[in-house]
């Protein structure tokens, strides 16, 4: 203990000489009543801990201690350096006024001397934590830290579980970055058995009950498991300690899901797991074929990349703006109030699912054998520190263009409207989007549409109730692989005794999810209108994206800010090198109060989506141009949707390989780099 106090006293004097070069006599004030109040109160823990190993007094000693953890905390701050010392002020002031909050509130907790050891050697869990974050880190870095008073003062239990989920993510960040570590070896599947068939594994599936992502890669396995190819398949919640010892030696990367195919290797990217996985068992597609479907096979990637990367906003916002605990410092934009007849002022209570989606998060973060309470609260502090931070949802949503309330009902809105389209389309009779048959169509849009607009309540309930098709939809093809679960019809046969089987009928029956797409390569109508919501949306995006990219200055030997999800660099922020400005249809009214027309924001540019683009370039849109001529296809795309230069500023889709041209990108180890000869244009270009 006395080494541990050596060490903080130690840093508040470094911290202070640092200091003394630039601060005005206030801030020298204010630490040197800093450090006096860590001399008294180190010499309080000390003859505390004293009087408790000469048995005069243990609890009550303790107790009168119970300061030092503030100021260690205070140390902790200081020596992370994480802002500006005026920020330092404000951040410490804060921290002290929330410490005095918990102490009000917590019951007598110094009874053991190992929880006094504990106290003081938080502070180095914080240095690890926090340590050499810069200025833009001082919210996450209090964060941290408030988890950790929590842990020593607080909720306890909670905390721990918070603390080791971040811990486990960052580690498994850190180890991405600089390769450390051994590479751990992990039995090829068919070495294993499935423990409810016995027989051999084909692939492990590393994935997260909560992600977008592999809500539509599980979905696709199941299909893959009751049709042809009957793959064996074993699916593993990768945890954020698995994360980090397994799955980032392995693949240098901590992004779920992952698939560990049967030569053990291992393949990460919903849309590049679903690729190996049709090439090794082909026995029940889910693609078209190029030379038999190219229209439908385009279709299938079209939708595809619009589920992914587009339906994303739409699908995060609503998750998060609806889980906020009422307070101000917790509100994301979200459309106004509804007016209505219920409560006294007629005004209609805002929805929100925050109880959900605590017991959610807490179940994936808390240990097994947590309680349910616990599961909340770990929840809870999850979502109050780290998910709704300016690191999580708040910057994500922000820099995804949702930055005021009538941009976020547009989101909705745009939503709602694709959705009453695919409503219309199932109710003309297909099961799914090409027919009697899953596609990668429906995989694609199983992401936003099943794991968040489903499965979350709030907008679950607008699915129900308004999209009861696509609702069922979500249920089959995510729950059953695809297959219908309908209830036994029969009629009574009096002369025999016996229950005579009626066919089945409605909801697709009678082929169970393994019928077949569309003739001759045949696209509806209410297909068309889908993809109409793609063409308006987000083709006008991504022109966008490939200028910008064009133009960005990259280093082919430095990885590109990948995430769909929140900006991983300052140029993704603001009016950064890598925003753009964007139009969004107003197709209500109830952002702009009148239909029609657009709403203008700004967002992020998201290099990945030019990985996506090349994909549908080389695979997909190449093809179809062989296979149905360039006027037969343009005419098509154009019943779609595809502005084709109509609008004096969007290209057709036909021109993607020329937009592509000067930004393509490769992928290596889960990142994304640019193509030497893409940089060696834009820098030419410059």
């Amino acid at each position: 203990m006395a080494a541990t106090v050596a060490r903080l006293q130690q840093m508040v004097a470094e911290g202070g000489r640092e200091r003394a070069q630039t601060a005005e006599g206030a801030s020298a004030a204010l630490e040197e009543e800093v450090k006096a109040r860590v001399e008294v109160e180190a010499a309080a823990a000390a003859a505390a801990a004293q009087r408790a190993r000469d048995g005069e007094e243990t609890a009550g000693a303790l107790r009168e201690a119970g300061a030092v953890p503030l100021c260690k905390i205070t140390c902790a701050l200081e020596s992370a350096s994480i802002s500006s010392y005026k920020s330092h002020v404000v951040e410490r002031n804060n921290l002290l006024e929330y410490s005095l909050t918990r102490e009000r509130e917590k019951d007598s907790r110094w009874n053991t001397m190992a929880e006094h050891s504990a106290m003081l050697n938080a502070v180095v869990e914080a240095l690890k934590l926090v340590g050499g974050a810069d200025g833009s880190a001082s919210g996450a870095g209090r964060s941290m830290l408030r988890m950790l008073y929590e842990r020593t003062l607080g909720d306890s239990e909670a905390a721990q579980d918070v603390l080791a989920f971040v811990s486990g993510a960052t580690q498994g960040t850190l180890k991405s970055a600089t390769g450390a570590g051994a590479t751990p070896k992990l039995s090829p599947p068919p070495n294993a058995t499935c423990a409810s068939t016995g027989r051999p594994l084909d692939v492990r599936f590393f994935s997260w009950q909560l992600s977008y992502f592999s809500g539509k890669v599980r979905a696709y396995l199941r299909f893959k498991a009751r049709g042809a190819d009957r793959l064996v398949f074993d699916e593993v919640n990768a945890s954020p300690a698995l994360v980090a010892q397994l799955l980032v030696p392995l693949t240098h990367t901590n992004v779920v899901p992952q698939l560990q195919l049967p030569d053990g290797s291992f393949v990460q990217d919903s849309s590049d797991i679903i690729e190996a996985v049709e090439a090794r068992f082909p026995k029940d597609p889910v693609v078209p074929d190029p030379q038999l479907a190219p229209r439908q096979r385009l279709v299938c990637k079209l939708l595809e990349l619009f589920g992914d990367e587009w339906l994303i906003t739409a699908a995060f916002h609503w998750r998060w703006a609806y889980s906020g605990d009422g307070s101000a410092g917790q509100q994301l934009p979200a459309p106004p109030l509804a007016t209505g007849a219920t409560g006294a002022t007629g005004a209609c209570a805002r929805p929100n699912h925050r109880a959900y989606n605590e017991l959610q998060w807490g179940d994936f973060i808390a240990p097994p054998d947590a309680s349910p309470a616990r599961r909340r609260r770990a929840g809870a502090m999850l979502i109050d520190n780290v998910l709704l931070s300016e690191h999580g949802a708040r910057g994500g949503l922000r820099a995804l263009g949702v930055g005021s309330p009538a941009m976020a009902a547009a989101f909705e809105d745009a939503a709602l409207h694709f959705l009453a389209a695919f409503e219309a389309h199932l109710a003309g009779g297909a099961s799914f989007v090409l027919g009697h048959r899953p596609s990668l169509a429906d995989y694609g849009l199983c992401g936003p549409l099943y794991a968040h607009l489903y499965a979350d309540p709030v907008p679950g309930f607008v699915m129900r109730t308004r999209f009861p098709l696509v609702a069922q939809w979500c249920e089959r093809l995510h729950d059953r692989g695809g297959q219908f679960f309908a209830q036994r019809r029969a009629i009574f046969d009096e002369e025999s005794g016996e229950l005579l089987d009626e066919p089945a009928v409605g909801g697709g029956a009678g082929h169970n999810g393994t019928g077949a797409w569309y003739a001759d390569d045949h696209v509806p109508p209410s297909v068309v209108a889908m993809l109409r919501s793609f063409f308006d949306e987000m083709w006008p995006v991504m022109v966008s994206t490939m200028r910008v990219m064009a133009k960005y200055r990259g280093n082919a030997s430095s990885p590109l800010p990948s995430k769909s999800f929140s900006p991983t660099t300052t140029d993704q922020m603001g009016v950064g090198p890598l925003t753009h400005e964007f139009e969004l249809p107003d197709y209500t009214g109830a952002a702009r109060g009148a239909p029609g027309g657009a709403l203008r924001g700004r967002r992020m540019v998201v290099p990945y989506h030019l990985y996506m683009l090349q994909g549908l370039c080389d695979n997909y849109l190449a093809p179809a141009r062989a296979a149905c001529g360039d006027g037969a296809l343009a005419s098509f795309l154009r019943e779609c949707g595809d502005p084709q230069g109509g609008d004096g500023r969007t290209p057709s889709l036909m021109e993607l390989p020329e937009l592509l041209s000067r930004c393509r990108v490769v992928k290596r180890g889960g990142k994304i780099y640019r193509a030497p000869a893409a940089a060696a244009a834009a820098r030419a270009k410059l």
